[in-house]
């Protein structure tokens, strides 16, 4: 199985930590299409927010299926300068409100 993620991405952090012998890499999303198309690998790992942005590149016939879900985040700096902590929780909590 020939696999393909971007590089530095968490996927491709994740298979090549899995023990895939060998997680082709490039440095753009846009490069893992090509890659697939082309026949240079047998899957490619994206996260499906950017799959879902980039749909229209992406061939018809191409096979989409849900991969391992990944908790989100958001990373503020360690003195947290301009006090966004409370108030970004406090939004995230109504979201996940909402969502119920």
């Amino acid at each position: 199985l020939r696999v393909a993620a971007r590089l530095g991405s968490p996927q491709h952090m994740d298979y090549v930590a899995e023990g895939y012998g060998k997680v082709n890499g490039t440095y753009t999303y846009e490069e893992l299409i090509k890659t697939l198309t082309g026949g240079l690998a047998d899957m490619v790992i994206i996260p499906q927010s950017v799959y879902e942005d980039q749909k229209a590149q992406w061939p018809r016939e191409t096979i989409v299926t849900v991969g391992r879900v990944r908790n989100t985040g958001f990373y503020l700096q360690a003195e947290d300068p301009k006090a966004l902590l409370a108030p970004l929780n406090r939004a995230i909590e109504r979201c996940r409100s909402a969502a119920k």
